[in-house]
């Protein structure tokens, strides 16, 4: 193990520590920062640097609001899932989504199979258990259960690539008005 995959495991196990509680508060974004400004180097794999960067610049004024809790925990999510992340085929999903005529309209507590971009341009293929959908500065989030990490992640909706409902196979083609 190289050094980069030693201070990713650590920081790993960092961000799962600071996402158990499905939320980031000042004390462990400062405990991060101090976790890594003391192991990120110029020779850090991206993902490092970026975490390091973006944690340096929310906590810039020494006070975390929401909208900075929110992003770092978006941020968080996403690094401790890039392991999972590898090209997918573009090959339309196993069955071929039923297409409805009035549009589909995403319920809490429904299951949904989606492709998603993280903010690196990594997709992955997510089964969802839908919980929250909320909308910060303009920008829309999912919610909800990750079965594939069986954890609560959060979701930008304009990342979405393609959503299918699971139990009826509908695909869903406008995912921000599918959340209205």
């Amino acid at each position: 193990m190289d050094k980069n995959d030693a201070v990713r495991k650590v920081v790993s196990g960092a961000a799962q520590v600071i996402l158990d509680d499905k939320k980031v508060v000042q004390a462990e974004a400062v405990a991060l920062l101090r976790l890594l400004e003391g192991c990120v180097t110029e020779s850090s794999d991206a993902a490092l640097v970026n975490l390091h960067r973006v944690t340096q610049r929310v906590l810039a004024d020494d006070k975390l609001d929401t909208d900075e809790a929110e992003e770092l925990r978006v941020l968080l999510g996403e690094f401790i899932d890039a392991d999972l992340f590898a090209p997918l085929p573009v090959a339309p999903p196993a069955a071929e989504p039923n297409r409805a005529l009035s549009p589909v309209l995403l319920e809490l507590g429904m299951t949904v199979i989606m492709k998603y971009e993280n903010s690196k341009g990594e997709v992955s293929e997510r089964e969802v258990l839908v919980r929250k959908v909320a909308s910060k500065n303009g920008v829309v989030y999912l919610g909800g259960v990750c079965l594939m990490r069986n954890a609560y992640r959060t979701f930008r909706v304009d990342r979405i690539v393609i959503m299918i409902v699971k139990n009826t196979g509908e695909l869903v083609e406008n995912v921000e008005a599918a959340m209205a």
